[in-house]
């Protein structure tokens, strides 16, 4: 895990009246959610702070924050909510990201509903920055109901109605086939993405990809 500082370079938190809040409680979760989502002491992402981060006299302390978006809640010592901030992210690229291509496809089926052309063949590429080796689990939000005919495969992975398409330690390249053999294939799919998550915490998601259908 990579950990990175806010600005200023210290975290330092305040009470209403703008006084330094001496023993005050820093509380991160994963955003959305009450599930507590770590920091850490130092850029390598070695050590996780304490959840809360207890602040020192001057109302400070060292904070590394992922690229992961957090809820953050800043209290006082006796834990009375100071404030809460939801979504809070540094503007920090993730080591690595997610190209489909091409970006928008249109699959050909004839008058009796039966595709004519072979099937949709997309490329996925993983680019990973320099030394950033972390296993990585890309991920496709699913169709909530089948559809007949329809087939989607990523990595020889198949997609289920209502399920997350998931493969894990996923290879740098590979192939998402989509394919379809009657008009039961869905309505023009707009605005797909992919969504990739390190072992070591980094995400990122894809650029959005389309699928239309003529016939």
């Amino acid at each position: 895990m990579t950990g990175y500082r806010g600005q200023p370079p210290k975290f330092k938190g305040l009470d209403a009246a703008g006084v330094p809040l001496a023993g005050g409680k820093v509380y991160t979760y994963e955003s959305g959610t009450d599930t507590p989502l770590a920091t850490y002491t130092d850029s390598a992402g070695a050590t996780e702070n304490a959840n809360p981060v207890v602040l020192d006299a001057n109302g400070e302390a060292t904070i590394f924050w992922t690229n992961r978006p957090y809820k953050v809640e800043l209290a006082d010592a006796d834990d009375a909510t100071i404030w809460t901030i939801d979504p809070y992210k540094l503007p920090i690229d993730p080591p690595f990201s997610i190209a489909v291509t091409p970006a928008s496809s249109t699959v050909l089926f004839d008058e009796g509903g039966n595709q004519i052309d072979p099937p949709l063949t997309l490329a996925v590429a993983i680019t990973r920055a320099s030394g950033f080796t972390s296993p990585i689990t890309i991920r496709c939000n699913p169709f909530q109901s089948t559809f007949d005919g329809f087939s989607a495969v990523l990595n020889s992975v198949g997609m289920e109605a209502g399920v997350v398409l998931e493969v894990a330690d996923a290879p740098d390249s590979m192939s998402f086939v989509i394919s379809g053999t009657t008009q039961g294939f869905p309505a023009d799919i707009s605005d797909w993405v992919l969504t990739g998550e390190s072992d070591s915490g980094e995400v990122a998601t894809s650029n959005t990809f389309s699928i239309s259908h003529t016939g």
